[in-house]
């Protein structure tokens, strides 16, 4: 009985000497990756608060044609979809031999966005397209109501933009219309017009 009693006793004291050996390093181990964590977190906040947008700026800077299609209210005829893209080539073609860069933009006013962007991919290839909210549309608000030309859809719009990024603000300066075709009928009757011949 003694020698079971002798033997018990540094074995229990042995086992829990173990369990706090095995415990503590996982303790540190949890402790060490809940600060990894956190310090990660703060780093990214850090970083992510106050930058500026990225731009890539490769080839932004300098001068812009712009060309902007306003589309029409309904898909449009298979006529005025063959004339916008001849004219969105042939105004690229102008860009080149002015030595200017060249932008295609787009604006749809469907109240349904899907709906619109599958109208201006018939259109299109665009850079940037602005879709939805009907007349609230700020593409749309912008371009035509907001300024003097009459607020008629489609419309063509052949503009001159200049880019500069090494401004603090707004890196495009205010551009200047070069033409502005209205109604189909206006933009059926382009004839190849190029825009390097009005600048």
């Amino acid at each position: 009985m003694r020698h079971s009693r002798s033997v018990t006793g540094p074995l229990w004291v042995c086992a829990a000497t173990d369990r706090t050996q095995e415990t503590h390093p996982v303790r540190v181990a949890l402790g060490l990756l809940a600060i990894l964590v956190v310090s990660i977190l703060l780093l990214w906040y850090s970083l992510g608060k106050g930058r500026p947008v990225p731009v890539d700026t490769r080839f932004a800077d300098g001068t812009h044609l712009v060309f902007l299609f306003i589309a029409p209210t309904g898909d449009g005829s298979d006529s005025l979809r063959a004339v916008v893209h001849r004219m969105r080539e042939s105004f690229r073609d102008s860009a080149r031999t002015l030595g200017f860069h060249y932008t295609t933009l787009a604006v749809a006013d469907d109240w349904d966005v899907n709906k619109a962007i599958d109208k201006l991919r018939r259109f299109g290839p665009f850079d940037e397209i602005d879709v939805g909210r009907n007349g609230l549309n700020l593409g749309l608000r912008r371009h035509v109501f907001d300024e003097d030309g009459p607020r008629v859809v489609p419309q063509v719009i052949l503009a001159v933009e200049r880019i500069e990024m090494n401004r603090h603000r707004s890196p495009v300066l205010p551009s200047v219309i070069v033409r502005r075709l209205v109604g189909v009928s206006e933009i059926l009757a382009w004839k190849d017009w190029r825009g390097d011949r009005a600048l």
